[in-house]
């Protein structure tokens, strides 16, 4: 059992929830107030447990109440099971990319390979990060090419 199921366990069991309607999903009484009727949703996904007082106590509240630090209810780093496999790696293009250039109008130039030609910019959008400071820009091409 690892540390995160341990922990939903004894929620389920502090908060005397029992179980409702869909599997894994409990109700019991919200330690953040005093409680007579089950208010508080307890459910664990996606290595996390999720807790709803619906008489609206924080989360803050409720693992206070409850002993527990709020970064408990999700799986930590190493207890998580990654499976993922390598994405394959792409296959070489047919064409290498090449270096856009700057014509004397001080528009960019640069090979399509889709359309197996040299194009040039028609439009420049330019994004500003939060300072005013230019972020990057997008470039369109007649015809369109997406870089």
């Amino acid at each position: 059992m690892n540390k995160l199921q341990k922990t939903f366990d004894d929620i389920v069991e502090r908060t005397r929830a029992k179980p409702i309607g869909a599997a894994g999903s409990f109700s019991g009484l919200c330690p953040a107030h005093d409680d007579s009727t089950p208010s508080l949703s307890i459910t664990l996904v996606d290595e996390k447990i999720l807790l709803k007082c619906h008489t609206n106590c924080t989360i803050e509240r409720i693992s206070s109440s409850l002993g527990i630090e709020a970064s408990d209810l999700f799986a930590h780093r190493d207890e998580k099971q990654i499976n993922r496999t390598p994405a394959s790696q792409k296959a070489e293009s047919e064409h290498k990319r090449i270096k856009a250039d700057i014509n004397a109008e001080g528009k960019v130039v640069f090979y399509s390979s889709k359309h197996k030609k040299t194009v040039t910019e028609s439009v420049r959008y330019s994004y500003f990060n939060a300072d005013g400071k230019t972020a990057y820009h997008v470039i369109r091409s007649d015809p369109k090419d997406f870089r």
